[in-house]
């Protein structure tokens, strides 16, 4: 999932002609220089990024939590 979100932040660089950088340093770095819609845009972006990996975490370690009972069998 983490990967379209790339995908996707890539896109939206390449429509707003902006450099491709990570949303955080888009945003940081550029702030002054961005309309308040892709401001506000980023700062949605990460969010989103932010609960797809959480998400993305506790899915793996559910998985290794369930996987590693097996192994004491």
């Amino acid at each position: 999932m983490l990967d379209s979100l790339s995908d996707l932040l890539e896109k939206w660089c390449q429509s707003q002609q902006l450099e491709f950088l990570s949303a955080d340093d888009l945003l940081y770095q550029n702030y002054n220089k961005l309309t308040s819609n892709q401001r506000h845009w980023l700062h949605n972006y990460i969010e989103l990024w932010d609960a797809t990996q959480d998400f993305e975490i506790n899915i793996n370690n559910n998985n290794v939590e369930q996987f590693i009972p097996t192994l004491h069998d």
